[in-house]
């Protein structure tokens, strides 16, 4: 019994990663959906001054049905029970509000049920126009510039999951061994050659002696002798 009631606090504490949105927050937005498609299902039919189930069948009473308010305001009054955000922020059961510049003249809401495809550039409301209230079909390119959106005071805000804060395990590797040369990657080194035998220098003959058997000689002036001979062969 105790192993059941744990499973079941479990699942009510889980969130819905696909929305960021808490199981409580998730139930009231589907809340505000189911209630605006009873009218859209049972076809309640446009009034300005007419009135079903406590609401009137105008926009606006369609949206203050919808959010379960307690008075019916008009769409000039809405944004007094909600709060400005970014289309990047728009979940079901928000609003898209055009307030008109003329206070004479009502404006229009529809309550934004989902984007029709991955880009987010078409989406889809409830809404109460003439002749009836309705589910359509819009693009965000044709309608950005009037329709802004806006959310409920009585949604809870955006539940965000947390970031995953377990650090990723990391392991220190030993360093790769060197990798071993191999002969083809280092050549051997050549032996230097050796230098050629120097060849010898040529001397200069060694003078061959004097031939002083006809060594003639005279004494010149200023006492210097000056001979005249052959040299030996």
């Amino acid at each position: 019994m105790k192993s059941v009631c744990a499973v079941v606090a479990v699942l009510g504490a889980m969130t819905f990663v696909g929305t960021g949105y808490a199981e409580a927050d998730e139930g009231h937005r589907d809340g505000v959906l189911a209630r605006a498609r009873a009218w859209v299902d049972q076809g309640v039919p446009y009034g300005l001054n007419d009135f079903t189930d406590g609401y009137r069948r105008d926009s606006a009473g369609f949206i203050a049905m919808a959010w379960s308010l307690d008075d019916n305001p008009t769409t000039r009054r809405l944004p007094d029970h909600a709060v400005r955000i970014d289309k990047d922020q728009l979940q079901p059961g928000d609003v898209l509000l055009w307030t008109s510049p003329d206070p004479r003249t009502p404006g229009h809401a529809r309550l934004f049920g989902g984007w029709t495809d991955p880009a987010h550039n078409g989406y889809w409301v409830y809404e109460e126009t003439a002749p009836k209230a309705r589910y359509h079909e819009y693009t965000w390119p044709n309608t950005a510039a009037t329709y802004l959106p806006y959310r409920s005071t009585t949604l809870p805000e955006p539940t965000p999951i947390p970031a995953t804060t377990t650090a990723p395990t990391t392991t220190t590797e030993p360093p790769a061994p060197p990798a071993p040369s191999s002969p083809e990657s280092t050549p051997p080194t050549r032996p230097a050659e050796p230098a050629p035998p120097t060849r010898p220098t040529a001397s200069t003959p060694p003078a061959r002696p004097l031939d002083t058997r006809n060594l003639r000689c005279q004494l010149l002036d200023g006492a210097d002798l000056f001979c005249v001979g052959e040299r030996q062969s």
